[in-house]
């Protein structure tokens, strides 16, 4: 064993396991698709350090391996400051503050560690960036370190809105800044003016970023400033909707229409920068008179269902999208468009979308999310996206009325490298036409590649006939829509497990406000179903997809 770690190059495969990356990526419980046994087996982060650590207290030969792995990620920059030399922790005050002025040399240890630190995250709601470090003793480390970037190598920026020291981190090596907002979204506090300088300077200081996750609202002139970032491949807005009003329609218009510039952006999120209630249509979004092409779009996310977004829609050449997603915006629901009609505004017609999906410009779509509860729609709405014969991933919250075993059989037939399917049934106490348990035998027989279905079924039981199984499919949730008889339960539960033999969590899924219609046995079900599942892994899979 000792002579392993005296090969460098085994020590780095080895160790390689316990460093810590920060994920760009958070998906919410519905675009979960999968739960694999290594998701739930992933040892924690703190638990990666603190194993990390021993080891290297125990073993001379790994230590130097192992702390450059151990400072590859830094939560804060406490650690960093502690290595200045005249800064001190005062037990009286329970602050670190400078003991004397600061000079070059001071930072002789803090730029040689400094030297291995590729991410940083600064965790917390409102966390300040120097917690128990003396603002006075900040200051001065800006002044001394003027321009120099605290850490030359930063490949990765998690950065609360909170932080007035941002600029110390940019630096040109830089591909990926997340700035959060951890405000109360509904707080009448002004946006952050050093969110605003941050971003600003990133142009400048970090030429080569590729990722920017904007959480706190942005300046006007910061809109210009972003399209200058002419290597941006992500870019993500997650501001609460109200926050955009304080930026012109027009102005998010042209913001837009400029990102086409951005000739290598594949994955764009502008929340709810294009919504418009207004009665005017923006020339903008006048057809004919605007095409907006994006050289090297892949996925498109927004906010909003009103008709102006519908217009814009149709003006999207999509020949390269693969992926489009749309959410209901965070501070309106339907309801508050009842009037919208008398002001010249149409709302978001399922029918008209569905048909401008299907059209010729979008048959490369792989993956289409709609997350709203309503409004409801038909069985026929659907039939053009059946043109798009590569869809992977099909997750529609509002309910279709009149959703059949026939149609079932098209949709499967159609897309057969499916992987997600979720699609629900409309709210009534009896629906009249709902799939059965056929179609998931449908489902199992033409998408082999399944890996979750989430959908309402009637749970009779089909003839007896050669069951087909679902090898991957590891989630499966039902819409509490349909009762199951409790003399039923057994043998559902026995059909199901028949068909998911790779089946991690079943559940019912609470949908639509105010909806708590009797579950009707299928915990029941579910129980069954799981019963041979370890604890552990149902447990770790329930609180991965939020199940309560």
């Amino acid at each position: 064993m000792e002579a392993v770690f005296k090969t460098p190059e085994l020590v780095d495969l080895i160790l390689g396991y316990f460093r810590v990356i920060p994920s760009n990526n958070s998906l919410g419980p519905s675009e979960r698709i999968h739960v694999s046994r290594e998701d739930l087996q992933v040892t924690s982060d703190d638990e990666k350090r603190r194993t990390l650590h021993r080891m290297a207290l125990t073993n001379r030969a790994i230590s130097h391996t192992a702390l450059k792995i151990l400072w590859f990620t830094i939560d804060g920059i406490l650690p960093l400051l502690k290595l200045v030399s005249g800064l001190k922790y005062n037990k009286l005050v329970e602050e670190w503050i400078l003991t004397r002025s600061l000079r070059s040399r001071d930072f002789e240890r803090l730029e040689f560690f400094s030297s291995m630190v590729k991410h940083i995250v600064l965790p917390g709601d409102r966390q300040t960036l120097c917690e128990s470090v003396h603002p006075s003793a900040v200051f001065e480390i800006c002044m001394v370190r003027r321009d120099t970037p605290l850490i030359p190598g930063l490949k990765t920026l998690w950065i609360d809105d909170t932080c007035e020291y941002g600029t110390l981190f940019l630096t040109e090596t830089l591909k990926w800044v997340k700035i959060v907002d951890a405000r109360d979204p509904e707080s009448e506090d002004i946006p952050s003016p050093s969110v605003w300088n941050l971003l600003r300077l990133l142009p400048a200081r970090t030429p080569f970023l590729e990722e920017l996750y904007v959480g706190s609202p942005p300046s006007s002139s910061n809109l210009s400033d972003i399209l200058k970032l002419k290597h941006l491949k992500k870019l993500t807005f997650n501001i609460w909707d109200s926050h955009w009003l304080d930026i012109g329609v027009t102005a998010r218009y042209k913001f837009f229409k400029g990102l086409q510039r951005l000739a290598r952006l594949g994955e764009l999120d502008v929340g709810g920068l294009l919504e418009d209630f207004r009665s005017a249509i923006d020339p903008l979004l006048e057809p004919k008179a605007v095409c907006y092409r994006f050289p090297a779009l892949e996925t498109l996310k927004l906010t909003g269902f009103d008709g102006h977004l519908l217009k814009l829609l149709t003006q999207l050449p999509g020949n390269s999208l693969k992926e489009l997603a749309f959410r209901l915006d965070m501070n309106g629901t339907w309801g508050d468009l009842v009037g919208a009609e008398e002001e010249g505004i149409s709302k978001f017609g399922m029918g008209e979308t569905f048909s401008s999906l299907g059209g010729q410009s979008f048959l490369s779509l792989t993956k289409l999310a709609i997350d709203c509860d309503f409004p409801t729609f038909k069985m026929e709405h659907l039939r053009p996206l059946l043109q798009i014969s590569g869809m992977i991933h099909f997750d529609v919250h509002p309910s279709c009325w009149d959703l059949d075993d026939e149609f079932i059989l098209e949709m499967a037939s159609a897309w057969p490298n499916l992987e997600c399917f979720r699609l629900f049934t409309n709210y009534t106490e009896s629906p009249p036409i709902q799939p059965t348990l056929v179609s998931l035998q449908t489902f199992a027989r033409l998408c082999p590649n399944l890996r979750r279905i989430s959908m309402d079924v009637n749970t009779d039981i089909p003839p007896r006939q050669p069951l087909h199984h679902l090898k991957h499919l590891t989630i499966f949730s039902v819409g509490r829509n349909v009762e199951v008889a409790e003399s039923k339960v057994p043998a559902v539960a026995a059909f199901l497990s028949a068909t998911f033999p790779a089946l991690i969590i079943a559940y019912s899924e609470q949908r639509g406000q105010g909806y708590h219609k009797k579950e009707a046995n299928w915990d029941a079900v579910f129980q069954v179903l799981l019963r041979d599942k370890d604890e552990d892994e149902v447990a770790a899979s329930k609180k991965m997809l939020h199940i309560y």
